[in-house]
């Protein structure tokens, strides 16, 4: 099965180290598939473009969820 990677960032528009632990939570499984049950992964902290903290995380959908609303 074809699968397509997402990635997602969290911008927080903070300077100083305030959050840790973060998660990307969405209505998907581990086969990239939709669910009511939600998913949680761990992003990575990193410094934006602006030096502010942000969480990056990658998710791999299949590529015949293309046209499902997913949330997160």
């Amino acid at each position: 099965m074809s699968q397509l990677q997402v990635n997602f960032i969290f911008h927080s528009g903070v300077k100083r180290h305030l959050l840790s632990n973060v998660r990307l939570s969405g209505s998907w499984n581990a086969a990239g598939l939709y669910s009511a049950q939600w998913t949680e992964v761990p992003m990575a902290a990193v410094h934006d473009e602006t030096g502010c903290g942000a969480f990056t995380a990658s998710v791999s959908f299949a590529a015949s969820q293309i046209g499902i609303i997913f949330q997160w």
